[in-house]
């Protein structure tokens, strides 16, 4: 695989390459897939963590509060 590719491009392209090969390698396709996986749970991860925290400061602003607790957390980071 060329060392520039990144992304979906250069996954796609890395698959391609692998069934064009004239005796398939089913580990590498294996192991492509599961690395690829674990990237999915990574970012699944990350989502549900980050959907948490927007649950819990929408429903600090829907309890009332005089300010807005969104606002407050990205002023201060």
């Amino acid at each position: 695989m060329d060392p520039g590719d990144n992304g979906a491009d250069g996954e796609a392209r890395r698959l391609l390459d692998l069934a064009r090969a004239d005796v398939p390698d089913c580990a590498a396709v294996a192991g492509f897939c599961h690395s690829h996986r674990q990237e999915i749970h990574r970012r699944i991860e990350e989502l549900q963590a980050f959907d948490a925290a927007l649950a819990a400061l929408a429903a600090d602003c829907e309890a009332g509060n005089p300010r807005c607790p969104m606002i407050d957390r990205i002023i201060r980071g």
